[in-house]
């Protein structure tokens, strides 16, 4: 009975967060509809930046803004695998996941490579590699705990992470405007070079349902290797007696595994064998259409102007010069591809 209360009263304390996120997503679907050309969820990310950076909000709305957004988002992806037909993976899936791996190689290598030459700390340049390479704030945090790299190292790569969040959740879709890129092409560029799960799924939408689509698919297939190069990342520094070794592998992998793409996964499997009706699935698209509206406004409210300030100018320039090479060598092969 205690613990029912005790969790009852933690619930509550969430309820004003997210009254918050989805009365500012409500606002921002309804200016969305009245200026044209600019999609509804870049006004979420742009009303609750904002806020976060002049104003702020009162502690207990801020809890429920932090400690839920991602829950909305995860769930959202979670929903929209039902909107993603077997056929199209079969189809574009071994190609496009053969073009992910592709290029989480040619960003690891290139990022520790420049780190090296810039005179950045070895652990410093993996935990950048992660970041820029796999899948943003996830993946910085999951290898910098695993090679115990300085606090000070995660946090300036975390804040370099998110420079680039800003940038391409505005830049890119004004490029696929401008260049009028079309979804095949678009949905799978955003997935293979946007850092952060949240600003590439944003980004992937903004451009159209289809791109949407296809941005999701491809960033679960990165996000898939966080645990992956977290473990690798471990085992190099463990071996070199820089970190302490790992007494349980499959264990360490399951623990960074993102579970939220097994609940994808499963979701795409379900509509895909017909269990699912197809009122059902229309249900789920206007379900993670309200999800991503919540999820985008936290996101924007979770970018802080003062941490990226701190980030430096050489980290900065290697995970430019990283970003930079990888849009545009997999923007050509996406071409050529697709």
């Amino acid at each position: 009975m205690k613990n029912i209360s005790t969790w009852s009263k933690k619930a509550l304390w969430l309820v004003p967060g997210t009254v918050f996120l989805f009365a500012v997503g409500l606002f921002s679907w309804y200016l969305g509809a009245k200026i044209p050309y600019i999609s509804y969820l870049l006004i979420c990310i742009g009303i609750g930046m904002l806020i976060a950076n002049t104003t702020g909000l009162p502690d207990i709305i801020e809890k429920g803004i932090y400690d839920t957004h991602k829950v909305w988002l995860e769930t959202g992806i979670v929903v929209l695998g039902a909107r993603i037909l077997l056929s199209d993976l079969v189809r574009v899936g071994p190609i496009l996941l053969g073009i992910v791996i592709l290029f989480l190689l040619i960003g690891l290598t290139l990022t520790q490579y420049l780190a090296a030459k810039f005179g950045l700390d070895q652990k410093f340049g993996s935990v950048l590699a992660s970041g820029v390479s796999v899948c943003g704030v996830s993946a910085v945090i999951a290898t910098g705990g695993g090679i115990e790299a300085k606090k000070k190292h995660i946090a300036y790569a975390i804040a370099a992470v998110l420079v680039f969040d800003v940038t391409t959740v505005f830049l890119w879709p004004a490029i696929g405007a401008a260049f009028s890129i079309p979804a095949d092409v678009f949905g799978p560029w955003a997935g293979i070079t946007s850092p952060s799960t949240g600003t590439t799924v944003a980004i992937g939408f903004i451009h159209s349902d289809q791109a949407g689509q296809l941005t999701t698919m491809t960033k679960m297939a990165r996000n898939v290797f966080i645990g992956v190069w977290a473990l690798m990342f471990t085992l190099y520094y463990a071996r070199r007696g820089m970190t302490e070794g790992i007494e349980n592998k499959a264990s360490y992998l399951w623990d960074k595994f993102p579970k939220f793409v097994l609940g994808f996964l499963m979701t795409m499997a379900l509509a895909n064998v017909g269990i699912l009706s197809e009122a059902q699935i229309g249900y789920m698209k206007n379900a993670y259409s309200w999800l991503f509206m919540m999820a985008f406004v936290g996101l924007g409210y979770d970018i802080d102007f003062a941490d990226m300030a701190r980030t430096g100018f050489k980290p900065l320039l290697v995970v430019l010069i990283v970003f930079s090479t990888v849009s545009l060598l997999s923007i050509g092969i996406l071409y050529t591809v697709f």
